[in-house]
């Protein structure tokens, strides 16, 4: 398993909703925001989480993929294991976001023969969502 967490931006965040006994709650909805994250990398966005595009497959690979089909999906999605084995839960005091194959790793990092495509991590945009959900959550809660 291969995962990320977003311990740093939590921060302030988590000693706001822990006085309160609130954690549980916010965590969940900000799970929700990472792995849907991660899942519209996979199915449409093709990039990382700064936002720069894979690399495209080797000719090879391009060739297989025709061959089964499945070229169409893209780039980390093929047989569809990947992308049903992404989830995210509270991990400490954050969020963490985690990709259960065993090929996980090798396609985050790379290996000797295939470029990295990292899919996991957060983006800004993914931070900026996240604080607005907790601004949006709080104001729920107090009022």
């Amino acid at each position: 398993m291969i995962t990320s967490d977003i311990a740093d931006i939590f921060g302030y965040m988590d000693r706001a909703i822990a006085g309160i006994g609130a954690r549980p709650a916010f965590y969940a909805e900000a799970a929700l925001i990472g792995k849907e994250a991660v899942r519209h990398r996979i199915e449409s966005s093709k990039s990382d989480p700064d936002e720069r595009a894979w690399r495209p497959w080797t000719e090879g690979t391009a060739g297989r993929r025709q061959k089964r089909g499945t070229a169409g999906q893209g780039l980390l999605w093929d047989s569809g294991r990947l992308l049903r084995s992404v989830n995210a839960r509270a991990v400490g005091s954050g969020i963490g976001i985690f990709a259960d194959t065993n090929y996980a790793d090798s396609l985050q990092d790379g290996t000797q023969k295939m470029k990295a495509r990292p899919f996991l991590g957060w983006s800004k945009a993914d931070e900026d969502n996240i604080y607005a959900a907790f601004n949006a959550w709080i104001d729920r809660s107090i009022s």
